[in-house]
């Protein structure tokens, strides 16, 4: 709350340039938000329902679902349109975010706001790096749980250090892979709610992770939609770094039909309305059961 309201002076002063990008600079930073809270609460969003407590039901996990991700999208959103007023505002926000948006904050204010936002975002890295212990455990590496969270938090603070040391322009770098990854992550979450809103009856997870049962294996209109989804996705952004020059192959075949899309980045909204449609026509469309389960109700 305080940072929104130190921050006001700094949108407040060009409230013209907010919409002065047209429909395609608010297509292209609705997809970057949408990318960025997709991964964020992909990775770790089912592990705030696992460590719940027995017995809370849904409203617990509800709730820590709203506590996490509300001050995420309130910070996200004040940080676009702080970005729209200049282009130089947009420079210095990559560079230091609380230099920039507390500029006119007094002086002892930043740190408890740096010290209050790290909370937070520490946890919720334990809790990330905790499940990746498990993610590293599922792939076959056979290793104490303890020692899988090990490894895989070391990983991510060798990458988070290179990042820091070797990476000068922080924004150059963060957004274009926030778009890659927030393309495969908006597919899989359309595949998995068209999957959600068309299951009619309980899944046993026993025949999911198993050999046995009514689950198949392979699904393939589902897969391929899943598959369609990320190419599609893909042509639709633009990545300014070298080795992500081969996205936006869509874009030059749009234009000569007279469709510009460049500068939408429109790829994970694309990706995600695709897979959606895909798993409700072509998902499960009923539900699986066991043949236990179907003997019985028989």
């Amino acid at each position: 709350i305080g940072i929104v309201l130190f921050s006001l002076p700094v949108i407040q002063s060009s409230p013209g340039a907010v919409t002065a990008g047209g429909p395609g600079a608010v297509v292209a930073g609705l997809s970057v938000v949408m990318a960025a809270l997709i991964l964020f609460w992909a990775h770790f969003g089912g592990d705030l329902a696992r460590f719940q407590r027995p017995g809370t039901g849904g409203a617990g996990s509800a709730v820590s679902a709203v506590a996490a991700v509300i001050p995420v999208v309130v910070l996200l959103a004040l940080g676009a349109l702080a970005g729209a007023s200049s282009p130089e505002f947009t420079q210095a926000l990559f560079a230091d975010p609380f230099d920039a948006l507390l500029d006119d904050a007094p002086l002892w204010y930043p740190i408890p706001a740096i010290v209050l936002g790290a909370l937070p975002l520490i946890g919720i890295a334990s809790l990330a790096l905790h499940s990746s212990g498990y993610a590293l455990m599922s792939a076959g590496v056979q290793v104490p749980r303890y020692l899988a969270s090990t490894i895989v938090s070391a990983v991510a603070a060798l990458l988070a250090i290179s990042l820091v040391v070797f990476v000068l322009d922080m924004g150059a770098v963060l957004v274009p892979m926030i778009l890659l990854l927030g393309v495969i992550a908006a597919a899989w979450v359309g595949s998995y709610t068209g999957e959600v809103l068309t299951r009619r009856v309980y899944l046993d997870p026993r025949v999911i992770a198993g050999t046995s049962g009514d689950f198949p294996r392979f699904r393939i209109a589902p897969v391929l939609g899943f598959v369609a989804a990320i190419g599609l996705g893909w042509g639709l952004i633009q990545a300014a770094p070298a080795w992500l020059e081969w996205s936006g192959y869509l874009l030059g075949p749009l234009q000569q039909v007279g469709v510009d899309l460049a500068g939408w980045n429109a790829g994970p909204l694309v990706a995600l309305a695709v897979a959606l449609v895909v798993s409700l026509f072509a998902g499960i469309q009923g539900g699986v059961v066991t043949t236990d389960r179907r003997a019985r109700t028989e």
